[in-house]
């Protein structure tokens, strides 16, 4: 696991939250966030890059991309929690059932939202990254002293001569 913050520079960071956080951006509903888990809360997700498909936003993301410099893409998707009155974990879950993934979860906001691995708690701060192993169990919450929490998750392969 590894964090790095002021992730993207300035330029990028802002333009990249500014859309995903303006009325311009495509969201879709989802009654949960995590499928595994019966009463995980609803969110919003937009899927970047899903099954060999990119999404029309995806140039967006060639900052993030270009500095992560995945070897493959699995998957790429932001989500929108909004703010309940405390936060409410989702349910634990891997991003991958396989080994050899590598999972980069974006913050795009700052808020009391968090995602936990064990027992550590690592709070949403806007352009911080965070890096685990994708069948690594975790769980991301709701917040409650923001309007939402908005994340980009990035499941690739990495090239193990960069690592």
């Amino acid at each position: 696991m590894k964090i790095i913050e002021n992730y993207l520079n300035k330029e990028d960071f802002i333009n990249l939250k500014n859309l995903l956080l303006s009325d311009e951006f495509p969201w879709f509903y989802s009654e949960k966030s995590v499928f595994e888990v019966d009463k995980s809360p609803p969110q919003f997700f937009h899927n970047f890059f899903k099954d060999h498909l990119a999404s029309n936003f995806y140039p967006i993301l060639t900052p993030l991309i270009y500095k992560i410099k995945p070897l493959a893409i699995h998957r790429i998707k932001t989500n929108s929690t909004l703010m309940t009155s405390e936060v409410i974990e989702k349910g634990l879950h891997p991003d991958m059932n396989q080994k050899g993934f590598t999972s980069a979860l974006y913050f795009v906001n700052t808020c009391n939202g968090y995602c936990r691995i064990g027992n550590e708690k690592i709070y949403s701060r806007e352009n911080s990254i965070l890096f685990f192993d994708s069948d690594m169990m975790h769980t991301g919450t709701t917040c409650s002293d923001a309007p939402r929490r908005v994340i980009i998750n990035m499941v690739y392969k990495q090239n193990e001569l960069l690592k």
